[in-house]
């Protein structure tokens, strides 16, 4: 038999078997007032109801039901909502680091070492993947930056080689 467990936010997690329910209890992250929903059916009850599932203390009687024949939400919850096995939401990369280095690159790119724009264009457009607004702009400067370096080297060349290596 598998339940889904009910949290207070009303967030569904689960299903879970007896064996993962009692796990849950003995690491206190589920107690007897907490609502269960049977798999099969779809009916609701409290964790203290069920049997199989072992509490140390004695079931708590089922609160109040609404007319729908289900508990009504208890507005306070002796554990933390955190206690629940839920995915933890980690904050995504939107490319802020791809960005400030396409803009570093720029930067020496401008001042001593003209190559960098290949590596600022890489990394603006990497920002760019990811979704950041200001990315753009940074793979046009490199973009800049790359072509003037082109066009000086091929006509340093030309010079070079114009005047016949006379240095």
């Amino acid at each position: 038999m598998r339940y889904y467990v009910i949290a207070p936010d009303g967030a569904r997690y689960g299903p879970a078997d007896l064996g993962l329910l009692n796990r849950w209890i003995a690491e206190g992250r589920l107690f007897p007032h907490t609502p269960l929903i049977f798999e099969a059916t779809g009916e609701s009850c409290l964790a203290g109801e069920v049997p199989g599932l072992g509490f140390a203390l004695p079931p708590v009687a089922s609160p109040m039901m609404n007319p729908s024949g289900r508990p009504f939400q208890q507005p306070f919850v002796e554990q933390p909502f955190a206690a629940y096995p839920r995915a933890v939401p980690y904050p995504t990369d939107n490319g802020s680091s791809d960005l400030t280095r396409a803009w570093v690159m720029f930067g020496l790119g401008l001042t001593c070492c003209s190559v960098t724009f290949i590596s600022g264009f890489l990394a603006a457009q990497s920002a760019r993947r990811k979704g950041h607004h200001g990315a753009p702009m940074a793979m046009m400067a490199n973009a800049v930056v790359g072509g003037i370096t082109i066009i000086v080297f091929i006509w340093f060349m030309a010079w070079v080689l114009g005047s016949g290596l006379n240095l």
